[in-house]
């Protein structure tokens, strides 16, 4: 096949931590994998397999959940978990199916603007995913359906953030999956997950101040310890530890 542009990537750790499998979707539509073993001191690659994608819009976030689970979200508003070789279904938020049919809201499902895997929930998978209504959404993913569990609403200040393209928008986890930041355009949101074995699930969400006037994200990161973050502005760039 010609050779296409990377659209996305993403990986996932072997549970032995000795290994990892990287995932590519590509403009063709296609979830390439590769296997990579740390067990010797020569790291071994091998190619595990493609998978096409019949994807109706064009994909605007992706992520894999696992070697062989990956989220796939597209401009239409869909948002799809595909068991790669076997099949998929679509995750659907049924209070906002409520608000379509009393006519609340427009029959147009915004679009999945960001994607990040959160750790093991109670049964399933979870996936964080932000979409471009300023919604986040926690899902618990099983293998023939999910279920939301908890979302909320991001305020931002940045009167810009709403009309960000999907290059100013990510998501970052920490190691233990408790915590996630957002970076949407010149803001940063600190999300506190629920532990998974909690049945009353919240979304707890802060927007982290500046840490100078005029200041951009470029880059930001979450570690066990806190949150790492690259700002730079007008004659200044630093790098900053919360």
């Amino acid at each position: 096949k010609p050779q296409t542009c990377d659209i996305g990537v993403s990986h996932v750790c072997g549970l032995d931590g000795l290994g990892a499998c990287i995932m590519f979707l590509t403009k063709g539509h296609s979830v390439h994998r590769v296997q990579i073993s740390l067990g010797s001191l020569t790291p071994v690659l091998v190619a595990a397999g493609s998978t096409d994608c019949h994807l109706v819009e064009a994909p605007s976030a992706f992520c894999a959940l696992s070697e062989d689970v990956a989220a796939i979200a597209c401009f239409d508003g869909t948002l799809r978990i595909m068991r790669l070789g076997i099949g998929e279904y679509e995750l659907v938020d049924t209070s906002l199916l409520r608000r379509f049919v009393h006519g609340l809201v427009t029959q147009v499902q915004p679009a999945v603007m960001a994607l990040a895997v959160a750790g093991s929930g109670a049964s399933g998978l979870r996936l964080l995913a932000f979409s471009a209504d300023g919604q986040l959404r926690l899902w618990e993913v099983l293998e023939r359906r999910g279920y939301l569990l908890a979302s909320d609403a991001v305020e931002s200040s940045d009167p810009l953030a709403s009309h960000v393209g999907t290059s100013s928008v990510y998501m970052r986890m920490s190691p233990d999956s408790s915590r996630a930041c957002l970076v949407l355009g010149n803001t940063v949101h600190l999300i506190r997950l629920p532990d998974g074995s909690q049945s009353d699930s919240k979304l707890e969400l802060e927007e982290l101040e500046p840490p100078f006037s005029n200041a951009v994200p470029s880059l930001v990161a979450l570690s066990q310890s806190g949150l790492w973050s690259f700002w730079s502005g007008p004659n200044r760039e630093q790098l900053f530890h919360l």
